[in-house]
């Protein structure tokens, strides 16, 4: 489906997103535990919960992201193949179609004794082709401008 064409984003940036989430998220941790306990306030507990939270919010958006792409993927290849699989449907009816024509065809001419075939005399095409050539030949000349 195409509802995430839309926003896409080249492979390198969405990867360099997830990245700098988690790296959000550790300079919080990082500056917690290097600190000493009597300096930690509420204050940075609460941010600190607040961008860990948001960090896990984003990363379990991702997650539905990358499912919900694969799931419309699936359903554009299923759609794919339920076309082919029409097409050949259409492609046998068709055959059975023209089998049935060229029997009855075939019946046709066993009946009037006739081969079925279009004698073409050989010295007409070769007529043809030497009156191609000399066009040819004549416009190249200048003859025809």
């Amino acid at each position: 489906m195409a509802a995430d064409s839309d926003n896409k984003l080249p492979r390198w940036a969405d990867l360099f997103i997830q990245i700098s989430t988690l790296i959000f998220a550790a300079i919080p941790i990082y500056f917690l535990l290097k600190t000493s306990p009597k300096e930690i306030t509420y204050q940075a507990l609460i941010y600190t919960g607040i961008i860990i939270g948001v960090v896990i919010f984003i990363i379990f958006l991702y997650f539905i992201r990358g499912r919900y792409k694969k799931m419309c993927n699936d359903i554009d290849i299923n759609n794919k193949n339920i076309e082919d699989v029409r097409r050949d449907l259409n492609f046998n009816e068709l055959f059975s179609k023209m089998d049935v024509r060229l029997r009855v065809l075939e019946e046709l001419f066993k009946r009037k004794n006739k081969k079925g075939q279009f004698v073409i005399d050989p010295r007409i095409i070769l007529w043809i082709l030497l009156l191609i050539l000399l066009y040819l030949f004549l416009k190249s000349v200048g003859f025809f401008k």
